[in-house]
């Protein structure tokens, strides 16, 4: 007597290793998709401090009063526009930090742009003192990462990050490993001078 079928058995053994080929798919394409977000996160943030630089530069150089605190500078341009960076990041709303630029005309909001930056970085504005007096710096850290995505160093007083107080001044818009920093000139006096 030949079987023409397949035993329980047979069908069962099957049907469990296409569940488990199938649940290993899924998972990969889980995984794919993720490295592709981090990816385009990570390109966006890439392109978009050069975009920041030039306003930025821009932006002070257009200014008639400044205001400078810590990771906001406020921007009086001279229509009585006032243009507003802030650096955010470190909440849960927020994946990856980002400087917002709003400008106003009175109470009325008529532009706002937001320009990724890298994931974990840590951003400031600084006003130039003593020889650099007249100078406003951006300045961008990243910290440096494993080959496994993991933080390798906590993040440093921004002072020892000062671009300012580095050896040999100002850097303007150079990359020194995971630092950046973009320095424009003050064609005004800052408010409270």
């Amino acid at each position: 007597c030949q079987r023409t079928g397949f035993t329980l058995l047979e069908t069962a053994l099957v049907v469990t290793l296409e569940i488990l080929v199938a649940g290993m798919a899924v998972s990969l394409l889980f995984l794919v998709s993720e490295v592709r977000i981090k990816e385009s996160q990570t390109e966006a943030a890439r392109l978009a401090i050069p975009r920041l630089a030039d306003a930025f530069r821009k932006d002070i150089h257009d200014a008639v009063e400044i205001d400078v605190v810590r990771q906001t500078l406020i921007l009086v341009q001279p229509d009585a526009q006032t243009c507003v960076y802030r650096i955010q990041s470190g909440h849960e709303d927020l994946s990856i930090p980002e400087c917002l630029v709003t400008r106003w005309s009175g109470n009325e909001i008529v532009g706002q742009e937001t320009y990724a930056l890298p994931e974990h970085a840590v951003a400031w504005f600084q006003q130039g003192e003593g020889e650099f007096a007249g100078m406003i710096a951006l300045s961008i850290w990243t910290p440096p990462m494993d080959r496994h995505g993991k933080l390798t160093h906590e993040t440093p007083d921004t002072d020892a990050l000062n671009p300012f107080t580095r050896k040999g001044g100002p850097v303007d818009s150079r990359n020194l490993g995971n630092w950046r920093t973009v320095i424009a000139r003050i064609p005004v006096t800052p408010f409270g001078e």
